[in-house]
């Protein structure tokens, strides 16, 4: 169902660093046996020994997720999983001095957030796989991305217990309302999208980006399906995650293009809200 596919993407993001630290690890080793010092070496070492990757890559529960959905995207895929680790490299996002500060780990977790933020959460390609291996996928990666965000910035140092969610959801009712959205922004699409369509009249829809794309959907499923949630927390919802996942200039795009919707679905009478959602 809607649920356990959500659940397999949130799983399969979280791989990747699961396998960005065992490529380190290993090729750390291939350095070590070369005549000439590798010039990835530091890198390869800083990556190796770094606590925050390494309390996400030993977590047991994380590994015996992927075990259970058979999850070898970065094993079939070799290239991209080293494009990616090169790309960190040279944006220098683990900076060769932080070797000398290994232990501090509030450090390492801004390090791994920024490489999630600017890399993983906006690859095309693999959001390319993502939107071709489920229908459902595409759009709920917005979602999952936020949700990981979350879970990295919750990862206690000393803990022992897993932060991987065993279920997605708090209680039934937060269980029913991301189950709701999702269904709501799947089977309805087609409509969502061309109502989106109505109103970027000077854009042409394939320049928007996907990730943009995405999030313009879901607000427009909680205007319209979702009676309790007001206009302006759906908006600001969907603006904070676009500074997370998105340009610098999406922000601006999405507030002026969900303000311009707001009022266009409403004027249509295509939004009826309750009382707690005309607040």
């Amino acid at each position: 169902n809607s649920t356990d596919k959500f659940y397999h993407l949130y799983i399969f993001i979280l791989s990747f660093f699961v396998e960005f630290q065992n490529y380190c690890e290993e090729s750390l080793e291939i350095s070590k046996k070369k005549y000439l010092e590798d010039k990835s070496f530091k890198f390869y070492s800083i990556i190796s020994k770094h606590l925050f990757l390494k309390k996400i890559s030993s977590d047991t529960f994380l590994k015996s997720q992927i075990d259970l959905f058979n999850i070898n995207y970065w094993n079939e895929f070799p290239d991209h999983l080293e494009k990616i680790v090169k790309e960190i490299e040279h944006k220098n996002l683990f900076n060769h001095d932080d070797l000398k500060t290994n232990g501090d780990f509030e450090l390492q977790r801004k390090q791994v957030v920024a490489v999630f933020k600017k890399l993983v959460a906006t690859d095309s390609k693999l959001y390319d796989y993502i939107e071709d291996s489920q229908l459902s996928w595409a759009n709920d990666f917005a979602l999952v991305n936020s949700l990981i965000l979350s879970d990295l910035n919750r990862i206690k140092k000393k803990s022992s217990k897993s932060f991987v969610h065993k279920s997605l959801y708090k209680n039934r009712e937060d269980s029913d309302f991301g189950l709701k959205l999702v269904e709501c922004n799947f089977s309805n699409e087609k409509l969502i999208e061309n109502e989106i369509i109505k109103v970027i009249d000077n854009w042409d829809i394939d320049r928007v980006a996907k990730i943009d794309m995405v999030l313009l959907k879901m607000c427009v499923s909680e205007f319209i399906y979702f009676e309790s949630i007001p206009i302006k927390v759906s908006i600001n919802e969907y603006l904070d995650m676009s500074k997370d996942y998105s340009s610098s200039k999406s922000n601006v795009f999405l507030n002026g293009i969900l303000d311009k919707l707001s009022k266009t679905l409403q004027g249509r009478g295509l939004i009826n809200k309750n009382k707690k959602g005309s607040k």
